[in-house]
């Protein structure tokens, strides 16, 4: 068996010690570990950067919109009193009352005998919607008091067919028909 006589042994001895030298190891390790976190500065400089720009591209949006978005409420607003003014207006026409069927009622009731020379109408105001007429007339027969009598009944059945409450009231010179 042939013999090795090392002599560099001392010189490879040295060379190994500092190659595992803990001093030149710990600065090796803090370099990977700086290099890390620069590194790690750059990822999170990207980002912010990234984030930046997405805000001031919806920043930028959002001052291109917010006029539109102003105007789009004003409008809005407009409507919404012009529907508002329509409505009132639909509802006072569906609720208003009509006085034609009512007066054809009266004429079709009035005999010959009879002239009306007033008839007066109010329904304003009047809670439950009911409606005041007044009739104001002459008789040209042998008994006007009892042509009066026999028109306000008259009156008072047929429009009692038509309307839920009808009463009527006579007087000396008018007939008055609430309903």
């Amino acid at each position: 068996m042939p013999l090795h006589v090392n002599l560099y042994h001392e010189v490879q001895r040295q060379e190994r010690a500092r190659q595992r030298d803990p001093l030149r190891l710990s600065m090796l390790g803090l370099l990977v570990i700086a290099i890390g976190f620069v590194a790690n500065y750059f990822v999170v400089l990207a980002q912010a950067h990234a984030v930046g720009s997405q805000y001031a591209s919806l920043a930028a949006q959002f001052a291109a919109l917010d006029p539109k978005a102003q105007a789009a409420k004003a409008r809005q607003a407009e409507l919404n009193e012009e529907i508002t003014a329509s409505d009132t207006m639909v509802k006072a026409v569906e609720s208003r009352f009509y006085w034609a069927p009512v007066l054809d009622q009266i004429l079709k009731t009035v005999p010959r005998t009879v002239q009306l020379t007033h008839v007066g109408t109010d329904a304003a105001g009047s809670p439950g919607g009911s409606s005041l007429v007044s009739i104001t007339g002459i008789s040209s027969g042998p008994e006007p008091r009892k042509e009066a009598e026999a028109l306000r009944t008259a009156l008072e059945a047929r429009l009692s067919g038509q309307f839920k409450s009808v009463t009527s009231v006579s007087r000396t010179s008018m007939t008055a028909i609430r309903s």
